[in-house]
């Protein structure tokens, strides 16, 4: 695996295997020493107890969901996990994420504005994010079978601007994140309109 951008379509991982499929890259080589697939079937786990880690993927359509159980016990502020949409220099654009600050909260980061709800459902939850052109939504799930809204239409003409001169969606990657904190993801769940997650 490279921590260069893979050239191919963002795709679902069960994280079934010892090793990251070649699909995913990493902002930096201690990002990489920071995961392990190896503890328990099915899971990714991030420990970023100090600072942030990412584990990324190019973002090759826009129209599309994605979707993961994230699992943290956090209980100090600044801890989150979630999934990351990044500009394409790298920097988060939007964050759906579990995670504290006057108490558990689900919330979204909007290119730095944060907009929290309360978490009402413990150390797992399940977050989607959905996509449609220029238009994207935010979910949680305490089940990944019943999905609510913790916001609608956002925006993404601002983060998809850097691309003018690039092919569509080539500039922006999408993936999962934690910091502050040690986080497991179960699957990540890529599908287009038409597809089944």
């Amino acid at each position: 695996m490279s921590t260069g951008i893979p050239r191919m379509s963002t795709r679902s991982d069960w994280f079934e295997t010892g090793q990251p499929g070649p699909h995913w890259f990493f902002q930096s080589a201690s990002d990489a020493d920071r995961i392990s697939l190896s503890e328990n079937a099915g899971w990714l786990f991030m420990d970023a107890t100090n600072g942030k880690t990412h584990i990324l993927q190019r973002e090759t359509e826009t129209a599309y969901s994605v979707a993961t159980l994230v699992s943290l016990q956090a209980d100090a502020p600044g801890q989150r996990g979630g999934i990351s949409l990044t500009n394409p220099d790298g920097s988060p654009a939007i964050e759906l994420y579990s995670g504290f600050s006057d108490g558990r909260n689900i919330g979204v980061n909007l290119f730095g504005d944060r907009f929290e709800i309360d978490n009402p459902f413990g150390d797992s939850i399940w977050l989607k994010l959905e996509r449609n052109g220029h238009l994207l939504n935010a979910y949680y799930s305490p089940n990944g079978v019943r999905w609510d809204l913790i916001l609608r239409n956002i925006d993404l003409r601002t983060l998809d601007m850097g691309k003018t001169h690039q092919p569509q969606s080539a500039g922006n990657t999408i993936g999962l994140f934690s910091e502050g904190t040690r986080v497991g993801f179960f699957s990540f769940q890529h599908s287009t309109p038409g597809e089944e997650e």
